[in-house]
């Protein structure tokens, strides 16, 4: 609380003009000091009270610019500007200026709790101090607060690996999270003359992950940059993933698969989504959860076709990060975070994604294995038109 001190400057012309039982009231609400008693601080509230017979208005301002009080208090009129050339700059430093009978605002009833409008400008003066008293310690506590996070968002972008990958026409930027649930997330690509396949793939069981992976690898080399390439990918996973369906304690799909391809020449994309990953592409695209099994069975429904464009950027989110999340990164929805955050560089935009999901949580691991991928296409890519 800010200590409510009032200092008065000529504390018996005043008092006389008060009258006994509003100096009292004065007294009792207010803790009074006199000059002689006190030194005034910054933030003491200061009473000057002005008698005309005493003073002389021409030169009253002049005299009030050199004492500084906070509120004048008048036994006159308040000088017309145009008589006096008194100017809002001579005047700045106080708060309130008022004539001794307006105090008489309020009944007398009322007086027993305010000396009416002096009462209501001393308590709004407080107030006002004690607003900027806890406005400044909470802007110190914010400016802290920002200053720690800006240390942890800078040593977590450290710790976490990242990894880069420049091919023709792209460049591609991922980061991943190691989670301590059954199963994991893995994602590569693969390469042929004409396109680029992007394979990546979330399960609920290390045993399945480990099979997947093996797929992958050997089919790999076989990849000519055709869909019907892609596709028979899509049937070997999903062979493999029959066994593991419905075997999860926290009810996550045996396996969930981001599977498409670039053509090279025309920035064209064609695929599937299975289950719990999203794409955000800079042009404003936005494709979330397919919630089908993977299988080619679900293949139309599942299907993505869509087209980038030069400089622009594809964000693949995966499933994990929705989980760890509960679909929201720092109170938004995770869909707007990412089109908010995509024009960003990209290693900013992933950074920032895997700091929101870390952030209050000092545990090593997350729950859920995460990754996050940029492919972002060259300003310069030379396309088929």
């Amino acid at each position: 609380m800010v200590d409510r001190k009032v200092i008065i400057i000529n504390p018996e012309d005043l008092f006389k003009a008060l009258g006994a039982e509003k100096t009292a009231l004065l007294k009792r609400n207010y803790d009074l000091h006199l000059p002689s008693k006190a030194e005034v601080a910054e933030k003491d509230i200061t009473l000057f009270f002005v008698n005309t017979a005493d003073r002389d208005l021409p030169h009253l301002w002049k005299f009030l610019e050199k004492l500084k009080p906070t509120i004048v208090l008048l036994n006159c009129e308040l000088p017309a500007e145009e008589d006096h050339k008194i100017t809002q700059e001579e005047i700045s430093h106080i708060w309130a200026v008022l004539r001794v009978d307006q105090f008489d605002l309020l009944t007398k009833n009322h007086l027993q709790n305010s000396l009416g409008l002096l009462g209501r400008l001393l308590d709004a003066y407080f107030a006002q101090i004690e607003l900027e008293h806890y406005s400044t310690a909470l802007n110190q506590v914010l400016a802290s607060t920002l200053a720690e996070l800006h240390r942890a968002r800078h040593i977590h972008e450290k710790i976490v690996p990242v990894r880069r990958q420049s091919l023709k026409n792209f460049e591609i930027l991922s980061k991943y999270g190691a989670g301590d649930s059954p199963g994991g997330e893995f994602f590569d690509v693969a390469i042929s003359e004409g396109a680029l396949a992007y394979v990546h793939f979330s399960s609920n069981s290390y045993v399945l992950n480990s099979k997947a992976l093996t797929v992958f690898e050997v089919w790999r080399p076989t990849y000519n940059g055709q869909i019907a390439s892609l596709r028979e990918l899509l049937q070997l996973l999903s062979r493999e993933a029959v066994p593991y369906q419905n075997k999860n304690a926290d009810k996550r799909p045996a396996l969930e698969l981001c599977l498409f391809q670039i053509n090279i020449k025309t920035l064209e994309v064609s695929g599937w989504l299975f289950g719990g990953f999203s794409m955000i592409s800079t042009n404003g695209l936005v494709l979330d959860k397919k919630n089908f099994p993977v299988s080619p069975a679900f293949a139309d429904q599942a299907a993505v076709s869509f087209k980038l464009e030069r400089g622009g950027k594809l964000l693949i989110i995966s499933p994990g990060v929705h989980n760890n999340s509960g679909g929201f990164l720092n109170k938004i929805p995770i869909l707007k975070f990412a089109l908010d955050h995509i024009a960003a560089p990209a290693l900013k935009c992933i950074n920032e994604i895997f700091f929101q999901l870390k952030k209050g949580d000092d545990s090593d691991f997350y729950k859920y294995d995460v990754t996050a991928t940029v492919i972002e296409v060259s300003p310069n890519a030379i396309i088929k038109v």
